[in-house]
């Protein structure tokens, strides 16, 4: 007889050599990197990422150093009963929104169709992906967040509850199910749909996000969207080491606490990040980091290469009605 054994060690190399050679592709993005390659996204969501797994937990805290005596911290509250806290990939979906959303200096974004997003992230406009965009909509906006920022300078720790979107509509085509043919999320002409299909975000995470945001590569989201630890932890790597003045060295304990404190195998975070660290060299080359076993050291980059070559200020500056905070890029 026969048994149809996984073997886990086989599809785990699998998916690094994968990885490694999409990562090729991150390489020739990065040396690309016109305005068309680059994403903004919130800088919370770099320093406190949300979970990577379905959990039953309607609060999350997270909370990260972001420079000698300062400190954010995010709290991720269910707000909705039977809808879970967003997790894994669905943190692609918030990035996109994010991305339009500082484009269009607007707080709303329409989901005119859904495979513009499937398109942007690499994706087939299968009905199982439509699915998938429908439960982390939901998802995302069913969550509120608290965001705390900390420094030595602060008199008073301001604490706001904020649902990450004050109205969110799907059309009546996407709520009825997946239709043959082109996915649309156009709402209908008919009677009934008031309110345009899309996020707006509430005004206070807008301003929270307008302020604090970080230009990536749109590239580096599509290869990692399966993965979501790894994308994190590439994310992080690249703007600690853009803001890095000096060589640093991170406990492992103050990491876990920031981005993975359910996962309670001190070695796997160690682990993830080397995978990261090594994935992400081979697009950029010049990065100073290494996964040590007290904790991650991380460093300006070698030569003084950044992944983004101008550190994401072209985006910046092309953002339809910037504004000189968001031109300036702080370390």
């Amino acid at each position: 007889m026969t048994t149809n054994m996984r073997n886990y060690e086989a599809e785990k190399a699998a998916g690094k050599g994968n990885l490694a050679l999409r990562m090729v592709e991150v390489k020739e993005a990065r040396l690309e990197a016109s305005t068309m390659e680059l994403m903004l996204i919130a800088q919370i969501m770099v320093f406190c990422g949300l979970p990577y797994r379905r959990t039953s937990d309607r609060r999350i805290v997270r909370k990260a150093r972001t420079g000698k005596g300062s400190t954010v911290s995010v709290t991720f509250q269910a707000m909705m009963d039977g809808v879970d806290i967003p997790f894994g990939s669905d943190r692609t979906l918030l990035h996109w929104v994010t991305h339009h959303a500082l484009m269009t200096k607007s707080p709303f974004v329409p989901l005119s169709s859904a495979s513009q997003f499937l398109k942007d992230m690499g994706m087939s406009t299968s009905g199982q992906n439509i699915q998938r965009v429908k439960d982390a909509f939901r998802r995302i906006a069913s969550v509120a967040i608290v965001v705390v920022r900390d420094d030595d300078k602060s008199v008073n720790t301001q604490q706001i509850i904020m649902p990450i979107a004050r109205a969110a509509s799907l059309p009546k085509r996407l709520r009825r199910g997946h239709l043959e043919g082109q996915i649309s999320l156009l709402p209908d002409d008919g009677p009934g749909e008031e309110e345009p299909a899309g996020f707006r975000l509430d005004d206070a995470v807008f301003r929270e996000f307008s302020q604090f945001n970080v230009p990536t590569l749109r590239k580096l989201l599509e290869v990692t969207r399966e993965s979501p630890q790894i994308q994190d932890y590439m994310m992080f790597l690249q703007w600690r080491s853009f803001s890095a003045k000096e060589e640093s060295h991170i406990p492992w304990a103050q990491m876990r606490e920031q981005m993975c404190q359910d996962d309670t195998n001190p070695y796997r975070m160690r682990s993830r990040f080397k995978e990261a660290i090594e994935a992400l060299r081979i697009a950029w080359p010049a990065l100073n980091a290494s996964a040590e076993s007290r904790g991650l050291r991380i460093g300006p980059p070698t030569g003084g290469e950044q992944f983004l070559p101008d550190g994401g200020a072209r985006l910046r500056l092309s953002s339809p009605g910037a504004t000189r905070s968001t031109r300036t890029i702080e370390r």
